[in-house]
């Protein structure tokens, strides 16, 4: 009897010993150790059999009747199942970086996608939803740079060098300044006392620019002529005074006058007899 009880405790013994070994040998399946995924048993498995399927030292699972197990994903999914591109991507296989675009994708799916993407300034997006630079126009450039009139030269928004003959012309007084703009350039004191026919004296009379101008002097008369309503213009000389200052008191007299005008009387007087005129 005690023979049998020592012979039953030492299988016992065995039979934990060898139970402790094998656990300590079999490899965990889990993420940390496999790529595929674990089966009920905690073998792991590649994970691509419809049976087992999955990935990430997940539990495998069964595809259903119909599916698939995908070679990309390891996930379940319908046979022959067409996966769409990405907005992005279909953006790009259409060639739109910008704006928005309508297409059928891979899958004969009609999308829209409300934006590829935008532009940075100065470009904008054209109808074929690529990013271009517009210039502006003659116009537009000549009022970016301030011109209202005349030639212009300048850079325009995207770069390029641009030469426009005119940007405009100027309403008359005006004339057009080297800035580019209409402004009204008034005459000098000479200009406007000979377009008012003034060689002498005071003036006070509006300019071309509308303004009120007094100018002191258009100028001065020389000899013996004197200024009347701006006009240098020598006196007539009396007969009286010719002969006076020619110191004649009887006779004919000629000679040069005040103006240095040839000059003659008939008579500077006469002489009472028995006095006669030498």
């Amino acid at each position: 009897m005690q023979s049998t009880f020592l012979h039953l405790l030492t299988l016992g013994l065995l039979a934990g010993l060898l139970a402790g070994c094998g656990q300590t040998g079999a490899a965990q399946c889990d993420p940390s150790t496999c790529d595929g995924c674990c089966d009920e048993s905690g073998q792991c498995l590649a994970g691509f059999d419809p049976a087992a399927c999955g990935s990430g030292g997940q539990t495998c699972a069964a595809c259903a009747t119909g599916e698939s197990c995908q070679a990309d994903t390891r996930t379940c999914a319908a046979a022959n199942v067409c996966t769409p591109e990405t907005d992005a991507e279909l953006c790009a296989a259409n060639h739109h970086s910008c704006g928005s675009l309508t297409v059928a994708d891979r899958c004969g799916t009609r999308r829209v996608i409300s934006s590829c993407g935008g532009c940075s300034s100065p470009s904008v997006c054209d109808g074929k939803g690529q990013c271009s630079c517009v210039p502006e126009t003659n116009a537009q450039l000549c009022t970016a740079n301030h011109h209202s009139c005349g030639g212009l030269t300048a850079t325009d928004r995207c770069g390029n060098s641009r030469s426009i003959a005119t940007c405009g012309s100027c309403a008359s007084p005006n004339t057009c300044s080297a800035a580019g703009q209409c402004q009204c350039v008034p005459e000098t004191d000479a200009e406007l006392c000979a377009s008012k026919g003034r060689a002498c004296g005071s003036l006070t009379v509006a300019d071309k620019c509308g303004k009120s101008r007094f100018i002191a002097s258009c100028g001065s008369c020389s000899g013996n002529n004197t200024c009347s309503l701006g006009v240098c213009s020598c006196p007539a000389e009396s007969n009286t005074s010719f002969c006076q200052r020619l110191a004649a008191t009887c006779g004919s007299l000629s000679g040069t006058d005040l103006c240095g005008n040839p000059k003659s009387v008939g008579s500077c007087g006469w002489c009472s007899s028995p006095d006669t005129c030498g």
